[in-house]
């Protein structure tokens, strides 16, 4: 009798354990179909289609945390991370961050540490967080002087200082905005004008944009002078940021219709590149300049239907991914939930076994 008491528990015992921990229906895919996964990611991400780079990203992590492939999961968050800052949830990227800063790994892969902090440091700064943004931008910026290859060193050290330009701007820090502008001019001096034109003539533009401000507009049009004549000389495409502030020069001087021919050049650029952001800030650009100085209500009322009406689209399109990722990010805390339930599960049975057992 006592036999067949233990024979039926240890097999109770063995089916339970198998349906709580062994019961996966994942198919078990090999680390390398996982960085696939990875790549695809970003490939969507590069072409602006953050719903599919979410879903590979996300395909990625799932499988990560199967395998316990750490350079999967930190990977696979870093992506997460990126795709939900671009679509507004700021709060739900750092949360994603906090899972990669946790993986033990996450100490020994420099890239990764400072792409995390230039992610942190953008979430904040959308958040109005500036004071943590500018930490982590210093974080990327310490952290970039580290990097052995050189061309990647000088071009994480430009990112970073173009990031703390932007805080620095936005809060209105004048001294330090021109200071963390002309350390990027000095950067990109150092790399060869074909590849880093783009940059240094966006560099330009944001020292003419400063200069602007201050009203300083003959060195605000030497700057845009310098930064259309890259362009021009490389054959460039993207012209809409330095029309733009060819367009705010020439507001600031007094000239409405020079200043109107120089923005409604920054939106057809948009238009020919089909760069959709681009276009709906040009339309609000123009909308705003008809109301602020009283020209043409028509015009105006065209321009910011046209700006409502694509505002309307994207933000569809953001609210689709910004779905999937809070689902993805649900479907997360789910299999946490499920994993401290099996925890549980099986620390009943084997108490119930114990306790079985020593009354057997």
């Amino acid at each position: 009798m006592l036999r067949k008491l233990i024979i039926i528990f240890i097999i109770f015992f063995s089916f339970s354990f198998n349906q709580i921990f062994c019961n996966t229906p994942e198919r078990p895919i090999l680390n390398k179909e996982i960085d696939l996964n990875l790549e695809k990611s970003q490939e969507y991400f590069s072409k602006f289609n953050f719903v599919e780079s979410l879903r590979y990203a996300e395909t990625a992590r799932k499988y990560a945390v199967i395998n316990k492939y750490a350079a999967g999961i930190i990977k696979s968050n870093i992506y997460l991370a990126k795709n939900l800052l671009e679509i507004g949830a700021y709060t739900q990227a750092l949360k994603c961050l906090d899972v990669v800063t946790a993986q033990k790994s996450f100490k020994d892969n420099l890239i990764s540490q400072v792409e995390t902090h230039r992610i942190k440091g953008r979430a904040y700064g959308m958040l109005k967080l500036y004071d943590n943004s500018i930490t982590e931008f210093k974080k990327q910026l310490e952290l970039s002087a580290k990097i052995e290859d050189g061309e990647k060193r000088v071009l994480s050290t430009f990112w970073a200082h173009e990031n703390l330009s932007h805080i620095y701007s936005t809060i209105n820090l004048r001294d330090s905005a021109f200071s963390h502008l002309n350390h990027q001019i000095s950067l990109l001096k150092n790399l060869p004008e074909e590849a880093s034109f783009y940059s240094l003539s966006s560099t330009y533009v944001q020292l003419a944009k400063e200069h602007i401000k201050d009203g300083h507009l003959q060195k605000a049009e030497d700057f845009l002078n310098q930064s259309m004549a890259l362009l021009t000389k490389y054959e460039a495409t993207y012209l809409f940021s330095t029309f733009e502030q060819y367009g705010n020069l020439e507001l600031s001087k007094g000239n409405l219709k020079q200043a109107e021919t120089y923005f409604r050049k920054g939106l057809q650029n948009t238009l020919d590149l089909k760069d959709k952001d681009a276009e709906m800030h040009f339309y609000d650009i123009i909308s705003d300049f008809y109301f602020d100085h009283n020209l043409s209500k028509q015009e105006a009322n065209l321009f910011l239907a046209k700006h409502k009406k694509l505002k309307d689209s994207l933000d569809q399109k953001n609210r689709l991914a910004l779905n999937i990722g809070l689902k993805q990010i649900t479907d997360l805390k789910d299999h946490e939930l499920k994993q401290k339930d099996k925890t549980k599960t099986l620390i009943l049975i084997l108490g119930s076994g114990l306790f079985l057992l020593g009354v057997l």
